[in-house]
């Protein structure tokens, strides 16, 4: 199939549903012949930060000399950001091409999987077919019963931060959350994690011992950041000194020194990374959409934060390298999101919102946006797109202004489209 039969494909499995559990997708890789086996996997679970500590590992790997896939998951602007090799997205016409013959072998042994399960199946096969070394998977939701998690013990098992999410389907405790991310622990595995509350600890400590490993916590005090602009940061962490990254927010040198921690476990298990690799690769990992500088002049910004933690790490952040300026913000949020703590918490950064509707059924009108930042005492102007709000943003820029754009993924998408036309 070619690459809009192969979407539209994966929409009609999206109409199925969303199903946590790895009977369908255990059958499809047997009957593809397990290319999971090829491979040496680093599992990331975890509620934050997920997809830039993926990031630094994957991009440490490729410069050290190992071939690393890394599959992630949303994609901002393509479909194919979700499967990269060596910095490289898979090419569009293998996405057909996997996805064929993943259709053809559920179809033939009447196995029932979801749009994930086919996405992950691609990524894993993709990898596997391509020789890769290292697959490094970013856990869809949850863990335990996530698509991902059909795999045998990953030599790295890594929680990010753990947090409340996913309630409907994760379970509405902070314990029940942590059961099952947790599930991504299995005897064998290398376990390392960002320090955590300590229902949390509780779990993940209970599930290691079930599995005769040892889980390996990050200790903050040993992160010391000695540098920070708009352009990145510097940190040491450990015996790793003066190590630069590109990506910005007050816990992203916990993200990266995370990382640091699972490539120490990956050099312990036999595979040699040298510290220049180490640092060239951190140096010049970047996600989409984190705290990214799109613009100096005027400066634009846009993050992905989206909830109440991503929204707090972002106001520290602004707070670290601009201290108590204001800033104009254009802002989009969805409707089953803390936007209203999200304003209570930016108002007192904000010369002024241009409020805009992310494309998803799910956002909130720009309007109702604007009228909920009113009613808290800011000033907003509702625009008709982000493209709209963008362009005002930046007429009426002043040089010392700075223009920073946050609340969705989706409306990520839709800055760095703006941009990429501009």
């Amino acid at each position: 199939m070619d690459f809009n039969g192969a979407m539209n494909y994966l929409d009609d499995l999206k109409n199925l549903g969303f199903i946590l559990g790895l009977d369908n997708i255990k059958k499809l890789m047997e009957v593809m012949g397990r290319p999971d086996k090829k491979l040496k996997f680093i599992h990331v679970a975890g509620t934050n930060g997920k997809g830039s500590t993926a990031t630094y590992i994957s991009s440490v790997l490729t410069k050290a000399g190992y071939k690393t896939g890394i599959y992630t998951s949303p994609s901002i602007l393509r479909f194919n950001e979700r499967f990269v090799i060596d910095h490289e997205e898979i090419d569009t016409d293998r996405i057909g091409e996997i996805l064929e013959r993943i259709k053809t072998a559920s179809e033939e042994h009447n196995i029932q999987i979801t749009a994930f399960e086919a996405e992950t199946a691609l990524g894993v096969v993709y990898f596997a077919e391509e020789g890769c070394d290292f697959a490094v998977l970013e856990v869809g939701m949850g863990g335990r019963l996530d698509a991902t998690n059909f795999i045998d013990a990953p030599l790295v098992a890594i929680l990010t931060n753990i947090g409340i999410d996913h309630i409907d389907y994760l379970g509405d405790t902070i314990e029940k959350i942590a059961y099952e991310k947790a599930g991504i622990i299995k005897k064998g595995s290398r376990v390392v994690s960002y320090p955590q509350e300590d229902a949390v600890l509780g779990v993940l400590n209970s599930t290691a011992e079930e599995n005769d490993v040892e889980v390996k916590y990050l200790d903050k005090n040993l992160v010391d950041v000695t540098e920070i602009d708009i352009h990145g940061q510097a940190f040491s962490f450990k015996n790793h000194n003066d190590v630069k990254i590109r990506m910005i927010g007050d816990y992203q040198p916990y993200n990266a020194s995370l990382a640091l921690m699972a490539i120490d476990e990956i050099i312990e298990a036999g595979y040699p990374i040298s510290e220049d690799d180490l640092k060239e690769g951190m140096k010049t990992a970047l996600i989409k959409g984190r705290f990214q500088l799109l613009s100096s002049n005027p400066i634009v910004i846009v993050d992905g934060a989206h909830n109440v933690q991503g929204v707090e790490s972002l106001v520290n952040t602004l707070k670290e390298i601009y201290g108590d300026k204001k800033h104009i913000f254009v802002f989009g949020t969805l409707r089953d999101k803390d936007y209203i703590k999200s304003i209570e918490m930016t108002i007192p950064l904000a010369k002024i919102y241009y409020t805009t509707r992310p494309d998803s059924d799910r956002a909130l009108s720009s309007l109702d946006l604007k009228n909920e930042i009113v009613m808290k005492g800011g000033e907003a102007v509702a625009m008709g797109s982000t493209k709209a709000a963008l362009t005002a943003a930046i007429s009426m820029a002043k040089p010392e202004d700075s223009i920073i754009c946050f609340g969705s993924l989706y409306q990520v998408g839709e800055v760095l489209e703006y941009f990429k036309e501009n």
